[in-house]
């Protein structure tokens, strides 16, 4: 829609409103407006506005009276132009304003007398508005509203807590992850591989008869967090027992995402020896462990790690609950959908998802393949999130949920940080991406299922440690994915085992205080 000309808002005073004193009448309705409004879909309507040449005639009046005080018109003094010449002069360029001022005043007017609620702002350019000197002005447009439904009862949800708690062994396996990530790593002269060894090792990538890659003198740790386990997973039990000088063979098939394109797919044979034998000395777990971890003792870093998994755990439990309640709600408000909407936006995901595929090194033909499924589950995807966008706002509004300004300053500052920027500059970046009214209704929704789940029946899961130790281990044992594994070259790198990153960046935070302000 056209923009319209900016209006000088009103100086803030201490005085009483005169929409409250009924002193003054509402100058911005405009008299004898006409409109229609025809359903063409769930969410889509057709409107027909028109706007009398008296309100168009009113309207001009009252801009020739405030030109006139200023008018600047050849062979008069400013401010002393006769009336009929100022309207001579300015008539034209009075009239375009008039007609954007106009349109812009009527559209409001629909919207708020038919209690529309369009999606985005209509497109109405100059052209699309008609205007007759007898008959008025007049537009009409097709447009999307946000859909009519009642979400219902939300409150007094039936909702399962997972169990929580920290054991001593949940506090023992942290312990455990510090002392082997802070451990001195040793030579082993003579000595042979054995798990969790840091051998130096030599790799080669045959293919046929080529030798198209060689790695030399790297680290590989004997464990399922090891570089060439987009290769093969297993491979690192094929160097158990080993002595240096001692090599294992095996063929594996390269990767989709392998570095070099020509050889994706195809059989090759990935032979490692290994050089030197190194082997990681654990520290005692004593006091002394603790002050090199900045803790004044070892029960002191006990207490926090325990502390820190505890807020782990209530920030997954809360995770959870919302999970349960975002499925609940969507599973109860079922409603038709604005289809532009959803169509646009799953465009969006489409692009984004192929060019991650393509950053990820695909090739074209291979995301062409994949594009049918990328469209089925960004197409499902898009459905939830903007049916539950509109179940979240309707709730958000009967709560009465509003964000402040702390708690969107606050986010601002978390999101510059993990970006690395300072917030100013970062909050600049958001408004000129149009996303700062994002980060609002994001943290609108969070706060409306956090409410949510206050007002429900929450009852707390029975704990089964047996099972879920077997799932931890079930994912430990996953085979990875094949683009963490595509450049063996760069594998020098460590890299992370997907399955303990959660017990990793736990330890990791217990490992250091935070320094004193």
């Amino acid at each position: 829609m056209t923009e319209k000309p900016e209006e000088k808002k009103p100086e803030t005073t201490n005085e009483t409103p005169a929409a409250e004193t009924n002193e003054t009448p509402d100058l911005t309705k405009i008299e004898g407006l006409e409109a229609g409004v025809k359903q063409l879909a769930a969410c889509k309507v057709e409107v027909k506005v028109r706007v009398p040449v008296a309100a168009i005639k009113a309207e001009m009046q009252r801009a020739f009276d405030e030109l006139a005080l200023n008018a600047a018109v050849p062979g008069f003094r400013k401010g002393h132009t006769p009336r009929r010449l100022v309207e001579r002069h300015f008539e034209k360029a009075v009239l375009e304003d008039t007609k954007r001022l106009i349109t812009a005043k009527a559209w409001e007017q629909v919207v708020k007398e038919n209690d529309l609620h369009p999606i985005g702002e209509p497109d109405l350019p100059d052209e699309k508005v008609a205007y007759d000197a007898e008959k008025g002005l007049s537009f009409e447009l097709e447009l999307e509203v946000m859909p009519k439904f009642d979400a219902g009862e939300y409150k007094g949800l039936e909702l399962t807590r997972p169990a929580g708690g920290v054991s001593e062994e949940d506090v023992t396996k942290t312990l455990d992850g510090l002392r082997r990530r802070n451990a001195q790593v040793e030579a082993v002269p003579g000595g042979k591989t054995q798990e969790d060894d840091v051998p130096v090792v030599d790799v080669d990538i045959k293919v046929g008869d080529q030798v198209v890659q060689t790695v030399s003198d790297q680290e590989i740790t004997l464990g399922v967090d090891n570089w060439l386990r987009g290769l093969d997973r297993d491979f690192w039990k094929d160097l158990l027992g080993k002595t240096a000088g001692e090599s294992a063979s095996k063929t594996v098939t390269l990767p989709d995402t392998y570095q070099k394109e020509a050889y994706r797919g195809k059989e090759a044979v990935l032979t490692v020896t290994v050089k030197d034998v190194k082997r990681p000395k654990l520290a005692e777990l004593n006091d002394e462990f603790a002050k090199d971890m900045l803790y004044e003792s070892l029960e002191e870093l006990k207490k926090d790690i325990r502390e820190r998994i505890a807020q782990g755990r209530d920030h997954e439990a809360h995770q959870a609950l919302a999970a349960q309640v975002e499925e609940k709600l969507i599973a109860a408000n079922q409603f038709a959908l604005p289809e532009e909407l959803v169509k646009s936006m799953t465009a969006n995901l489409i692009n984004r998802q192929r060019l991650s595929l393509a950053y990820r090194g695909a090739t074209r033909e291979d995301i062409e393949k994949a594009t049918p499924e990328i469209t089925e589950g960004a197409t499902k995807q898009t459905e939830r999130d903007v049916r539950l966008l509109f179940i979240l706002q309707q709730i958000a509004d009967k709560e009465k949920i509003e964000v402040t300004d702390a708690e969107f300053e606050r986010r601002i500052h978390v999101l510059a940080q993990a970006e690395g920027q300072k917030p100013g500059r970062f909050r600049e970046d958001l408004k000129a991406q149009g996303r700062l009214g994002l980060i609002r209704s994001e943290i609108r929704d969070e706060k409306t299922v956090s409410r949510i789940i206050e007002l429900a029946k929450v009852k707390d899961a029975e704990a089964a440690p047996a099972k879920e130790e077997a799932k931890e281990e079930k994912k430990e044992k996953k085979a990875p994915k094949a683009e963490k594994a595509e450049k063996p070259a760069e594998a020098a790198k460590e890299e992370k085992p997907e399955a303990a990153e959660s017990e990793k960046k736990a330890a990791k935070k217990a490992a250091k205080k935070p320094k004193k302000e």
